[in-house]
């Protein structure tokens, strides 16, 4: 059974990121066909198994690996794509927060103006539709079964809208191959490094896929602090310790951001 949003959630169901209009079907397709397998993500110095060393290098030295619990322990989360074997998962997490972003359901980058809807069920099988056709793409981070986060990320082509698409278009030199669009992170999660071990398991799964120029859109630091479930793009000191290069502002608040990833070996 399908959880029902709550009276809140309906009050604004469908809308974007930031409250903005509501998504309908679209066109388009990522790069990758088949999700590789899920591998697993660790505290620096801790891994139990690495079965990627490519991935251990990525996040050994992250600056926002996992902190430990007020327990002393520090939680161990594993990462996954996006895809038919994980959408259950994607789709709790979903639920359980009203369909993000007040019925969004993470689709609000897929499409443009024209073809969107204005319902939450409409939103969620969308893309239901899209991951289960291979035109979706994240990386989720699992504790345990469940699925606390998520990193957004897809061509173009796949993920067509953007937020100031006048001043964007015009100081740009060369389309990406991929974006980085959207992250979420599950309250009781967020502050601990999550979203960070996200946006690395996005980068790998891109590699994993051929590699190229990726674009990011994080919210500058020296912009108005936001409650952490408003920054749906993360900030650039993140992106930084990521290691992007800043490329030019976009907007009041959010800059564009790039960076090679190299084939996976």
């Amino acid at each position: 059974m399908r959880a029902v949003p709550t009276r809140a959630a309906a009050a604004q169901r469908g809308r974007g990121p930031t409250g903005g209009a509501p998504v309908g079907p679209t066109g388009g397709g990522g790069r990758l066909s088949q999700p590789p397998p899920a591998y697993t993500f660790a505290p620096p110095n801790r891994l139990r198994s690495r079965p990627d060393t490519s991935l251990h290098r990525e996040t050994s030295g992250f600056r926002g690996a996992p902190r430990a619990t007020s327990t002393g322990r520090t939680p161990e989360y594993r990462v996954a794509a996006l895809g038919a074997t994980t959408w259950p998962a994607f789709a709790r997490l979903a639920e359980k927060n009203n369909g993000i972003w007040g019925g969004c359901w993470c689709t609000w980058f897929h499409t443009m103006a024209a073809e969107k809807t204005r319902t939450y069920e409409g939103n969620r099988d969308l893309k239901e539709q899209l991951v289960r056709e291979g035109r979706a793409h994240a990386a989720l981070v699992f504790q345990g079964d469940d699925a606390v986060a998520w990193c957004q990320y897809g061509s173009p082509r796949e993920l067509p809208n953007i937020y100031h698409r006048k001043e964007y278009l015009a100081g740009m030199v060369q389309e990406p191959d991929y974006r980085i669009t959207c992250f979420f992170v599950d309250r009781g999660h967020r502050h601990g490094g999550v979203a960070a071990l996200a946006l690395a398991g996005a980068l790998e799964l891109i590699a994993r896929a051929g590699g190229g120029l990726v674009e990011a859109y994080p919210q500058e630091a020296a912009a108005k602090k936001a409650s952490g479930s408003l920054l749906y793009s993360c900030t650039r000191t993140m992106f930084e310790r990521a290691g992007f290069s800043y490329d030019r502002p976009k907007g009041l608040k959010h800059c564009v951001m790039h960076k090679v990833v190299s084939p996976a070996p």
